[in-house]
C-alpha cells in the first residue's frame, strides 16, 4: 500500500464542514426523513470521518 500523510488540522476542517453542508442542504431542501435517507447520511458520515479519525489517531501518536 502507498504511504500517505496524515491530514492536516485545515483539511480536516474543510472536509467536515463540506460535509455538513452538504446534509444540511439535503435536510432544508425537503427531502422526505425515510429510512433510505437516514441510511445514506450515515455511511456518508462513516466514509467522510473515518480518514478524518485516523488521520488524528496517526498524529497524536508522534
Amino acid at each position: 500500500m502507498a504511504y500517505r500523510r496524515p491530514l492536516t488540522p485545515t483539511q480536516m476542517v474543510v472536509i467536515t464542514i463540506l460535509w455538513l453542508a452538504l446534509v444540511i442542504w439535503m435536510l432544508c431542501s425537503g427531502l422526505r426523513l425515510d429510512g433510505l435517507t437516514i441510511l445514506m447520511l450515515l455511511g456518508s458520515g462513516v466514509t467522510v470521518f473515518y480518514p478524518i479519525v485516523k488521520s488524528w489517531r496517526e498524529r497524536k501518536k508522534k
